[in-house]
């Protein structure tokens, strides 16, 4: 701050959501001096009370559209003619629903936290439909690997360290992902049941079932695993998550993150 009170930056990134709280983090860690504005608060420090299930437990996503903290409510119309709009089965007495996230973090405070690389055909579509070969998969790819620490795979992170690596993953990124904690389904008959039947039925209808049982239990169930999947993962697999310690990470985090080992570079004003 200045004496009279006006602040000087390099830069002002409104929204701190997946794309601004992370081009923040990254000028403030390259030595720019940063503001970023954002219209909502602290969803886990609202009025000094502490709301953090909906936010932190990733079971409880569903609820956090929902959650008073950090909800912001938009309505949109679809169709520019009114009749016609109507029409949409989507739409209500407002227009369309679309749920999004008045706090800090943005949108990455109440997702379903799920960390999936995309299929290579949607990378490549997008190459071939804007004739930009920049967004084909095997480019994209590069900036999974930055992106993820991965914490799900203990043996192959030290392998990594030692320079070997063919799964793909990625172990220095900001954004850290663990697998989601099944066993706790378990204690659940109707769960437990559920998930049951939904694994066979996908590996019963799979091209080769057997072949697909036998990956299952081999435990070869990682999507984003190069090294078992050699392409686009399509069946039956675990979820991998964007969470530390089993609690929501997200840019809220990279964000507080960064401010704390940056204090003269970032500021949150929310």
């Amino acid at each position: 701050m200045s004496s009279g009170g006006d602040l000087e930056c390099d830069y002002i990134v409104v929204g701190s959501g997946a794309g601004g709280g992370t081009a923040a983090a990254r000028l403030a860690e390259n030595g720019m001096h940063v503001v970023v504005l954002e219209a909502g608060s602290d969803c886990r420090a609202v009025q000094g009370q502490q709301l953090p299930e909906d936010y932190d437990i990733p079971a409880f996503h569903p609820l956090a559209t929902e959650n008073p903290a950090m909800r912001w409510d938009f309505f949109v119309n679809h169709y520019p003619d009114a009749a016609r709009q109507k029409r949409d089965s989507k739409c209500g007495a407002d227009g369309v629903f679309y749920p999004r996230a008045g706090t800090l973090g943005g949108c990455t405070a109440h997702n379903a936290m799920i960390f999936i690389a995309p299929h290579d055909s949607d990378w490549n579509g997008i190459a071939a439909l804007t004739g930009d070969a920049s967004w084909r998969a095997k480019k994209m790819r590069r900036y999974f690997r930055r992106v993820e620490n991965c914490h799900h795979h203990p043996l192959w992170r030290a392998l990594a360290w030692l320079g070997i690596d063919p799964t793909g993953h990625g172990w220095k990124g900001w954004l850290q992902t663990e697998m989601a904690l099944p066993r706790s389904v378990f204690r659940d008959d109707t769960l437990s049941h559920f998930v049951r039947h939904c694994a066979w039925d996908a590996v019963s209808r799979a091209p080769k079932p057997l072949r697909a049982l036998w990956r299952l239990i081999r435990g070869e169930a990682d999507p984003n695993n190069r090294r078992v999947q050699r392409g686009s993962f399509e069946g039956v697999c675990y979820t991998p998550l964007a969470t530390r310690s089993h609690h929501r990470m997200g840019t809220r985090e990279r964000l507080l993150d960064v401010a704390a080992r940056h204090p003269d570079k970032l500021r949150i004003e929310t």
